[in-house]
C-alpha cells in the first residue's frame, strides 16, 4: 500500500491497519480498540495495572466496597445498584453482588461467612449447598451420570463433561487477547495469559 519496509513481519501486518482503518486489538477490560498490539499493551499497563507491579488496578465502591478493574465498571455498578429506589433486599451487604432471589442471596452469603451446613457422611467435607454435596458424594459412590455423546466417557459433574466435549468439537471459547489463541477452559486461558503477557 505504501512500500514501507519492516524487518519484523508482524510489524508490517499491523502497519497495514493504518491504511485500512482497522483496530483489531481490543482491551478486554474496557473495550477500547487499537491499531497496534503494542498500543493495547501500553494502554492495559497504564489504565488497568498498578504501576510497577503488573497487578490489576482496582476501583472501589465507597458504598459497598465492591472492586472493579476499570473506572467505567465502577460507574456502571453505582448507576445499577446505588440509585434512589433500588431494591436492596437481594443485594449482598458484604460484596455488593446482586442475586436473583433471597434464597440465592442466603447461599451466596455463606461464601463470606464460611458457613457450610451440608457435610459428607463419608469424609466429613462440608458444602454451602445441598446440590454441591450431592455432586461430591459421587466421588465415593462412583456414580457418573454425565456421558460424553462423542466417546461415551462418563463424568461426575456437568462442567468437566462440557470442557471434555470441546476436545471433540474443537470449540475454543476462551481466547487470549494478546495472541488470539483459543482454549477449552477459563483456567487454562488464565495460566496461558500470565505467560503470554510476560512475553
Amino acid at each position: 500500500m505504501c512500500d514501507k519496509h519492516f524487518s519484523v513481519y508482524i510489524h508490517a501486518v499491523e502497519h497495514k491497519f493504518l491504511h485500512t482503518g482497522e483496530k483489531p486489538f481490543q482491551c478486554h477490560v474496557c473495550g477500547k480498540s487499537f491499531t497496534y498490539s503494542r498500543f493495547l499493551a501500553a494502554h492495559y499497563r497504564s489504565q488497568h495495572c498498578v504501576p510497577g507491579s503488573g497487578e490489576k488496578k482496582l476501583y472501589s465502591c465507597t458504598i459497598c466496597n465492591k472492586h472493579y478493574v476499570s473506572c467505567t465498571g465502577l460507574t456502571r455498578h453505582k448507576q445499577r445498584y446505588h440509585t434512589v429506589g433500588f431494591d436492596q433486599s437481594k443485594l449482598c451487604d458484604i460484596c455488593g453482588k446482586r442475586l436473583a432471589s433471597r434464597d440465592q442471596l442466603k447461599f451466596h452469603r455463606r461464601i463470606h461467612t464460611g458457613d457450610k451446613p451440608f457435610s459428607c457422611a463419608v469424609c466429613s467435607k462440608s458444602f454451602t449447598r445441598k446440590d454441591l454435596l450431592r455432586e461430591h458424594e459421587r466421588v465415593h459412590t462412583g456414580e457418573r451420570p454425565y456421558t460424553c455423546q462423542h466417546c461415551n466417557k462418563c463424568f461426575t459433574q456437568r462442567s468437566p463433561l462440557k470442557i471434555h466435549e470441546r476436545t471433540h468439537t474443537g470449540e475454543r471459547p476462551f481466547v487470549c487477547i494478546m495472541c488470539k489463541k483459543g482454549f477449552i477452559a477459563r483456567g487454562i486461558l488464565n495460566a496461558h495469559m500470565k505467560k503470554c503477557q510476560g512475553k
